[in-house]
């Protein structure tokens, strides 16, 4: 069974021209035009985000001719799943992967959409997926938001086929003129993602939970998101004051360490045997021996991880430990783009937030894999980060240059819309039809691998 053809042609074969820039020993990847595709006829998808997208989007998928199945994997997903065109999987971790191979084969798939490539049955099935030569549509949050969503080939983040690589053509940053539409997850968002996992809780059996993304028992999971909602009500203005404190006195001389969410799929294979407790220790005792005399440690915690995180203890006695604890501090609420804007240095384990360290200019330290992980745009660690060598970084690349990565890495990853909102879900679909058809046109601009040192 053959695919869809992938909008990015890397090949060895040098256009006229670049070939003159670079030496035999080269790799070079030239991002073709994306000709017209011929769209599936048939494709199936999993598991999507909490909510109607997938449904909407199979009920669209079969208005414009393209047979859609989804695979209900548990309680929830038939919950929230249409009513036609479906496949209930009921075995368990061991059988997925020969279930899933004898579906796609029997009914012909020709392409897989699904929403968080590093969830346990997607990861079974975009290896069945390359083995079969079908195409994987690979959707997540958008790397830059809100208004964008992500929509790639085979895989996101880490898996993406953009990872590591940067453009040597130019690109443009254009507003998403959308985002003002969808800008706000709204209400009925986190009672349906309350529903699903209490679904999932209560009446899944011990096989469909083995491939549950997340395991979360109900009663304490409730009361850690209402933990979560009292912080950003009792800490807002304690913590936007600080902020305050931060950019206006502590401008340029202070580090920003962006905590990622326990649960986060990219703190997996990706992350390269980090974790955040790590990062908490190993941070703080080189900073406490290595970085600037007045300088400031700033540990963010990220939003969806407020009522979850208990890395605030460990981070003031570690900080203690090491006589720092006056200059050490943790933001649990308010804007990250704000205080990566007045940073000294931004690190991060993989998160998307070194995006909007890049966006602003400010040095960068990347532990495990990103997609934006190239050592023209960040120090690129491979797991084994030199923060004493960081605390004294000052160089980052052109503003030119940042931008005209921003501008390539939306043009060929994004598409506008939001994964909730139902304005946005409207405009998400349009753009991942387009993506299965080819409707949009992509520009011919070469990309740069970063060299193996």
């Amino acid at each position: 069974m053959s695919g869809l053809g992938s909008s990015l042609d890397f090949s060895r074969d040098i256009e006229k021209g670049v070939a003159d820039r670079v030496s035999l020993n080269d790799i070079d990847y030239i991002l073709s035009s994306a000709s017209k595709k011929t769209p599936p006829k048939r494709v199936l998808l999993l598991q999507g985000p909490v909510g109607s997208l997938f449904r909407r989007l199979q009920n669209r998928l079969n208005d414009q001719g393209i047979e859609a199945w989804r695979v209900i994997l548990n309680k929830a997903d038939d919950f929230f799943g249409g009513r036609d065109r479906l496949l209930h999987f009921k075995g368990g971790h061991a059988a997925w992967s020969q279930w899933l191979e004898a579906e796609l084969e029997a009914k012909q798939f020709d392409c897989i959409i699904l929403f968080g490539c590093e969830r346990p049955a997607h990861t079974i099935a975009r290896r069945v997926a390359r083995k079969s030569g079908i195409t994987v549509i690979s959707l997540e949050e958008g790397y830059i938001r809100p208004g964008y969503i992500s929509v790639e080939e085979n895989g996101n983040n880490a898996s993406s086929p953009l990872a590591g690589k940067v453009p040597t053509g130019t690109f443009s940053v254009v507003q998403n003129e959308e985002q003002a539409v969808f800008k706000k997850k709204p209400l009925g968002s986190y009672l349906n993602a309350a529903l699903y996992y209490t679904l999932n809780e209560l009446f899944n059996s011990r096989r469909e939970r083995e491939l549950n993304h997340r395991q979360t028992p109900i009663i304490s999971e409730c009361a850690k998101w209402l933990r979560n909602v009292y912080i950003n009500l009792s800490a807002r203005q304690r913590d936007l004051r600080a902020i305050e404190k931060l950019t206006q006195n502590h401008n340029k001389n202070y580090y920003l360490v962006a905590l990622q969410v326990a649960a986060d799929s990219n703190l997996k294979e990706a992350a390269l045997g980090w974790c955040s407790k790590r990062l908490v220790r190993e941070s703080i005792a080189s900073f406490a021996q290595d970085a600037p005399d007045g300088s400031q440690l700033v540990f963010k915690v990220h939003p969806m991880e407020r009522g979850h995180n208990k890395l605030n203890p460990l981070i003031m006695k570690t900080a203690q430990k090491h006589g720092v604890a006056d200059r050490v501090s943790i933001i649990e609420v308010g804007p990250l783009g704000l205080l990566a804007e007045h940073a000294a240095g931004l690190i991060t384990i993989n998160s998307t937030s070194g995006l909007s360290a890049i966006y602003h200019g400010t040095p960068l330290l990347i532990i495990g894999r990103a997609i934006y992980e190239h050592p023209k745009l960040a120090v690129c660690s491979h797991g084994k980060p030199d923060f004493s060598t960081f605390w004294h970084k000052t160089n980052v690349a052109s503003h030119d240059f940042r931008m005209n990565y921003l501008g390539w890495l939306t043009k060929h990853a994004l598409k506008s819309g939001d994964l909730y909102n139902r304005a946005g879900q409207d405009v998400a679909i349009d753009g991942i039809l387009a993506k299965l058809t080819g409707a949009t046109t992509t520009c011919a601009g070469t990309v740069e691998k970063e060299r193996a040192n």
